[in-house]
């Protein structure tokens, strides 16, 4: 089963995968998805109806807003460092990197293998080509 951190808030209909983490104080929304590997850090905000798809890492205070999709996978895994914000609706394909203080738009599409470097922008509606490097 899952791990679930202390003072944690999970929501209804929330789907968490075999041998999921939540660390202490995060929040998962109803309908939220959480996939079977990943490793959810403390005081993180997992949005309604957002996917964190299998072995995804979400470093401490990140978050993914409502209806985001986070891509990742067994052999691809997806990482969203520290304080970084993945935007409402923005979908992330696997083997992605959004760097500490990142920020992701709304509505965005990030290709396989994107990496965001620390405190950058992502334009709301951007799309993004696989392997690309946004500084």
């Amino acid at each position: 089963g899952a791990e679930i951190g202390p003072d944690c808030v999970i929501g209804v209909n929330v789907v968490l995968g075999k041998g999921a983490f939540v660390g202490a104080g995060s929040t998962i929304m109803d309908g939220a998805t959480v996939g079977a590997g990943s490793m959810i850090g403390k005081h993180v905000v997992v949005g309604s109806g957002a996917v964190i798809e299998d072995r995804a890492t979400l470093e401490d205070h990140a978050k993914v807003e409502d209806g985001a999709k986070v891509g990742s996978s067994w052999a691809s895994p997806t990482t969203i460092s520290r304080s970084a914000i993945v935007g409402v609706d923005s979908v992330l394909g696997v083997g992605c990197s959004i760097e500490a203080g990142a920020s992701i738009g709304k509505g965005c599409t990030l290709g396989d293998g994107v990496c965001v470097q620390t405190g950058s922008k992502v334009a709301d509606g951007a799309v993004v080509p696989a392997k690309s490097k946004v500084s």
